[in-house]
């Protein structure tokens, strides 16, 4: 199980069995995190940059396994970054398969503006270079604009990122050519 302290702006990688709090098990690894988003509509993990070194293949043995197959409850992806690590949740969304999978897909880029030129690029692939409202970027910097969330980071030192629900955004229209005019 791997948590995030919001409080100490840690993240603790415990095995099932420190999980359990079973008698003699070791400390859960921990670290400091440097950077961390949280998904506001499931909770879990989507990305965490943290302080420390652990074998990229050892994550594994921190991930609870659910179902009658095993399988993992998070699909992640470790790498190097400015001498520390960082995990990525590949399986926060995933539109093919896992049924246990957010509905809510990530921009992976940083900033309101950025992430929303990103968002409606990939919603039309034909046009590029939106100029976006000013009421557009205020509603969603509020979290209020329907489809659209705000995720910030929760140590406060990066950007927010943002999720979106592609059926939301069409429930709306917002998969229309025209639906950005001002």
């Amino acid at each position: 199980m791997i948590k995030i302290d919001l409080d100490q702006k840690k993240i603790h990688f415990f095995t099932p069995y420190q999980a359990r709090k079973e008698k003699g098990t070791p400390p859960p690894l921990t670290f400091d995190l440097v950077s961390a988003y949280i998904c506001p509509i499931c909770n879990k993990i989507i990305r965490a940059y943290y302080i420390g070194m652990m074998p990229k293949h050892s994550i594994d043995n921190y991930v609870e396994k659910t179902g009658l197959n095993e399988l993992p409850e998070m699909q992640l992806v470790v790498g190097n970054a400015g001498g520390g690590q960082y995990l990525k949740n590949t399986s926060h969304f995933d539109k093919y398969s896992r049924s246990s999978s957010c509905k809510w897909e990530e921009i992976p880029l940083r900033g309101v503006k950025t992430c929303l030129e990103a968002l409606f690029e990939k919603i039309d692939t034909k046009k590029k270079g939106y100029t976006l409202p000013e009421k557009l970027v205020e509603l969603v910097s509020k979290n209020e604009f329907e489809g659209i969330k705000l995720v910030p980071d929760v140590c406060g030192k990066d950007l927010p990122m943002l999720i979106y629900n592609k059926n939301m955004l069409a429930d709306i229209g917002l998969d229309k050519e025209d639906a950005l005019v001002d």
